[in-house]
């Protein structure tokens, strides 16, 4: 879940290929996790990633659902999370 996100190590043509892959077998719904720490470490760059995914997945998957993660947050913390995902993936 971290590890799609970060900069480092987001890979635009691996999703590419395994959102084909999964629409290839029929799937047409995804679950995606947003990990927090990502978010934290770099929020601007965080949904500039989640909007390249997003249109990444509207070529061949529809609806899709992207669940805030946050094993260590408090709970203040995760609000806001949630809150910052939610505005951004409904303006998306």
């Amino acid at each position: 879940q971290l590890e799609m996100w970060q900069e480092s190590t987001f890979d635009v043509p691996t999703i590419d290929k395994e959102l084909g892959w999964a629409h290839s077998i029929g799937m047409n719904v995804m679950r995606v996790y947003l990990h927090d720490l990502a978010w934290k470490a770099d929020a601007t760059g965080f949904k500039k990633r989640m909007d390249s995914f997003l249109s990444i997945a509207a070529k061949v998957i529809r609806p899709l659902s992207c669940i805030p993660f946050s094993p260590t947050s408090s709970q203040t913390t995760l609000h806001h999370f949630i809150h910052e995902v939610r505005s951004y993936t409904q303006l998306s």
